[in-house]
């Protein structure tokens, strides 16, 4: 007999710390590396980075967790569904978040990277309540409502930490390759030698 592995609250409490301060020193390192500037420079990137990031993490979790949790929320036929409608959804929530965030000055990358996580307790609250996730899911019946949703809220804000941090080496490799002398030089629009 094989015992499938549940999570408790305790747990999801203590990994919420754990991720919280990663948090805090991610997005303190990412106001300092990169700050308004970086986000409002990063104008397509974020959103396309994000919706590359979201169609493989949906991928990933399908692959992972399908059976043991998302199988009972979701019918079977969104398996293959949710991954890039999610990852399309979350492109334009991105772009949405940058241009909220863009309105704080001098505090763009906490307030994204905050959005990110009010993000993750909006969603898992609706996947606790409207889809019964907890009661549902054979992993999650052990965890209280409040766990999961203060884990996700972390767990978000360290997405959203990831997400500005490739988009922001994305637009800087885009920067340089268009500063490059004769980068965009094609042999058609090359002027004769």
């Amino acid at each position: 007999m094989v015992v499938e592995r549940v999570l408790t609250p305790d747990l999801m409490y203590r990994a919420a710390l754990v991720v919280a301060i990663v948090d805090i020193a991610f997005a303190s390192l990412l106001a300092w590396r990169i700050g308004t500037e970086g986000v409002r420079r990063a104008r397509w990137t974020i959103p396309a980075i994000s919706g590359v990031f979201w169609f493989g993490v949906w991928m990933a979790v399908h692959a992972l967790y399908w059976e043991r949790v998302y199988s009972h929320v979701f019918p079977a036929w969104s398996r293959f569904v949710i991954p890039p409608v999610y990852g399309l959804g979350f492109a334009g929530v991105a772009a949405l978040w940058r241009w909220i965030a863009l309105r704080a000055p001098r505090l763009a990358v906490p307030v994204f990277v905050a959005l990110w996580g009010a993000t993750g307790a909006l969603t898992h609250a609706y996947a606790v309540y409207g889809r019964g996730l907890l009661e549902k899911s054979p992993m999650l019946q052990h965890l209280t409502p409040a766990s999961a949703i203060v884990f996700a809220t972390f767990e978000f804000g360290f997405y959203g930490c990831v997400i500005l941090t490739a988009a922001s080496l994305t637009q800087a490799r885009i920067d340089r390759r268009r500063e490059r002398p004769g980068a965009n030089d094609t042999p058609l629009s090359a002027s004769p030698g």
